[in-house]
């Protein structure tokens, strides 16, 4: 394994850590380039959770798949202005010109993210051909946009079953103003859209699960790819529902499954197996 950090965005302070395999070379087969899954811990647009960064990226390394983890993207007052978008497009960017030095397979990257970064994911997912992002990063030919997004009880809307907070810090606006409702990402979904792997719980208080179902809407109305579980019971912020990452022990067990659905799910969109 080989493990590197960097800054991915030079406008910010992002910081990001590359897991990447080292080929086997034992063997007469053996692979050169990886799918790879960026990792986005939530964290409302303030911090990023840390029960959300290694705990993620050792299961999916563990799965088979090379993993950049953003575990510091723009927060708080650097929350605005397109900023943490920019921190994701850069990292992408920057894995698709160094996919032979890493590799990395460049039509196989996946944002995942928890949350406000679930948010974060969805809308790299749906805006990343936004004019105004594209002028920022620079970016031409689709060479930001990722090839699937997994959403762990995603912020998605912005309107009164959002999460006030995270919307707040991301748009700079006041709720019910049109600068805090352009964030709502199932309003960004189109035909260019990648595919799309959600899970969420039913009783989440802090992000309701209704925010998953509008994306599931939007994606559907524009006959998009989607995978969707709807699990009955758990807190928010579950993590990959271990002891050391959830919250709700009682419930992780039983929705702890999400990993390896989401694994499946991967390793069908890109033809991969580990």
């Amino acid at each position: 394994m080989k493990t590197f950090d960097w800054n991915p965005n030079p406008e910010t302070k992002a910081h990001a850590i590359a897991y990447l395999h080292d080929p086997i070379t034992e063997m007469p087969v053996y692979r050169t380039k990886r799918p790879c899954v960026v990792v986005l811990p939530g964290g409302a647009y303030r911090f990023c959770s840390m029960r959300e960064a290694d705990p993620v990226a050792f299961e999916y390394f563990t799965a088979g798949f090379n993993v950049i983890l953003i575990d510091s993207y723009s927060v708080a007052e650097m929350a605005k202005n397109y900023n943490p978008l920019c921190d994701v497009g850069h990292t992408i960017m920057q894995i698709r010109e160094h996919a032979e030095e890493w590799g990395c397979d460049p039509q196989a990257i996946v944002v995942l993210g928890f949350s406000a970064g679930g948010h974060l994911a969805a809308t790299s997912g749906t805006m990343w051909n936004d004019p105004v992002l594209q002028e920022k990063l620079n970016a031409k030919n689709g060479e930001n946009r990722p090839n699937g997004m997994i959403l762990c009880y995603p912020v998605i809307r912005a309107d009164e079953l959002t999460h006030e907070e995270s919307i707040r810090n991301v748009s700079g606006c006041e709720p019910g103003t049109d600068g805090y409702r352009f964030w709502a990402a199932q309003d960004h979904v189109d035909e260019k859209t990648c595919p799309a792997f959600i899970w969420h719980t039913v009783t989440d208080a802090a992000v309701p699960v209704e925010n998953s179902i509008a994306m599931i809407s939007a994606l559907q109305a524009h006959k998009i790819s989607f995978e969707c579980h709807l699990f009955p019971a758990g807190q928010h912020g579950m993590s990959v529902c271990t002891q050391e990452s959830s919250p709700d022990w009682d419930e992780a067990a039983y929705n702890a499954r999400w990993v390896d659905m989401s694994i499946q799910w991967l390793y069908r969109l890109f033809n991969y197996q580990k």
